[in-house]
């Protein structure tokens, strides 16, 4: 399993986080992460998941799936996949991440991890009013919004 859009150098950004999600589910799951298949990109937009999706390609790597930092990379390596005539998901299954509306609208409709926006927005508007209110805040808070799994076309293999 390939990771789209790993960065360099930033322990703390979410690229880091989900890459470092990615080798520990790898490990829980018994499978030995291949650094090989982590590609960095220059962005988070479809033409930077389009690039890194040919240069695993062009170097003879061809995962059975791939694990993109967001969306927008997960729908442009699905670009490159389909165009070098591979089909997803039966040569390679995509997953993306943040749900973005395009993600249910595409010619093969992507399977991505859905934030639960209400809550991030939640604990954002309260942070802020608490910041505004000059509360004191004690030590740093680590929230953790939920998160949920939506399979579609690009990992299961559409019916009739």
């Amino acid at each position: 399993i390939a990771f789209l859009g790993s960065r360099t150098g930033q322990e703390r950004q979410p690229a880091h986080l989900r890459l470092r999600g990615w080798r520990e589910e790898l490990a829980a799951s018994g499978i030995e992460p291949d650094e090989s298949l982590v590609v960095v990109t220059d962005g988070y937009g479809r033409e930077d998941g389009a690039a890194a999706m040919a240069s695993l390609l062009d170097r003879g790597e061809r995962p059975d799936a791939v694990f993109a930092y967001n969306d927008m990379i997960a729908t442009g390596a699905m670009r490159t996949i389909t165009e070098r005539g591979l089909a997803i998901p039966d040569d390679i299954a995509v997953v993306g991440f943040d749900d973005i509306e395009e993600s249910r609208y595409g010619a093969t409709t992507l399977t991505t991890i859905a934030p639960d926006k209400t809550a991030i927005a939640r604990l954002a508007v309260d942070s802020l009013v608490e910041r505004l209110a000059g509360t004191p805040v004690a030590e740093p808070r680590r929230p953790r919004p939920g998160y949920r799994l939506v399979v579609r076309e690009s990992t299961t293999p559409r019916q009739g």
